[in-house]
């Protein structure tokens, strides 16, 4: 005999033959994601694979950057930064690197100070910049001067980071001038180098393509110009750590010697920050 089963058990069982996996657009992660839903060949309907981007934690978003550092992390050295490892999540950091400010231990000229002008290269495979600053005031023993963005960015443009990749090279070379038209004669010899390499400018700063090599460029034009060329270093910021010097990272680099049978010693401070497309 055939015995029919009521129908709320009839009910039960197929409610039981159904997860909660498979329910369309049901996810049970905490973040946003974009699973779509889809049908199988056994006809029931299943949640796609996920496909949730994780964020990167350690530095600013993009969206609407545009602050500085209020208390950047001081180094000894950019190389002494921790280097930080959020794999794919983060990309490639956008940087701004700036000089923040030249300060003088000792005057070069004793009687009326330093007037000190920079020239800066940033080399990298994502490519290159150059940029000239404006004569500072006259500088004497324990002086100082801050630079502001508009003249110190040597990487990216005011507030506007750009990509980076790959170890950067900065080089730091400053003049004690002696006459401004060394000054203006310098700024032109820049700008036809640079727009003989199709290079962008802001001002007196220079944007490079990664295929423009800009090497010979600036030992070319300081070797034409008659200003004092005290101040020379170079500074590696390796691969490994651009993520963390992207958190804020602030150093100085001084040097000294004897110039006209006079000493000299001024300092430079470098400010580095940035942000992530995928940041917190």
């Amino acid at each position: 005999m055939l015995v029919r089963s009521p129908r709320w058990l009839l009910l039960l069982a197929l409610a039981a033959c159904t997860s909660s996996s498979d329910k369309p657009g049901t996810d049970t992660d905490a973040t946003t994601d974009t699973d779509t839903v889809g049908s199988d060949t056994d006809g029931d309907t299943d949640v796609a694979a996920d496909t949730d981007v994780a964020t990167c934690d350690v530095v600013p978003t993009c969206t609407d950057f545009g602050a500085v550092p209020a208390a950047p992390t001081y180094l000894d050295a950019p190389a002494n930064v921790t280097a930080t490892d959020q794999g794919p999540a983060c990309g490639d950091p956008k940087l701004l690197i700036a000089l923040r400010d030249i300060s003088v231990r000792a005057a070069q000229d004793d009687i009326t100070g330093d007037v000190i002008y920079c020239v800066t290269q940033v080399e990298s495979s994502a490519g290159s910049e150059i940029r000239i600053t404006t004569p500072t005031k006259p500088l004497n023993e324990g002086d100082s001067v801050s630079l502001p963005l508009t003249d110190g960015i040597l990487w990216g443009d005011v507030l506007t980071p750009r990509a980076a990749s790959g170890s950067m090279l900065i080089t730091v070379d400053c003049l004690e001038s002696d006459n401004p038209a060394e000054y203006d004669s310098l700024v032109t010899a820049l700008t036809n180098a640079a727009t003989e390499l199709g290079a962008t400018q802001n001002a007196k700063l220079w944007s490079f393509a990664a295929d423009k090599p800009i090497t010979g460029i600036v030992a070319a034009t300081l070797t034409a110009n008659d200003d004092d060329l005290l101040f020379d270093a170079q500074v590696m910021l390796p691969e490994e750590d651009l993520l963390a010097l992207a958190a804020g990272a602030t150093w100085t680099v001084r040097r000294s010697g004897v110039a006209s049978l006079s000493d000299w010693d001024w300092e430079v401070g470098l400010l580095v920050w940035g942000c992530s497309d995928n940041g917190g």
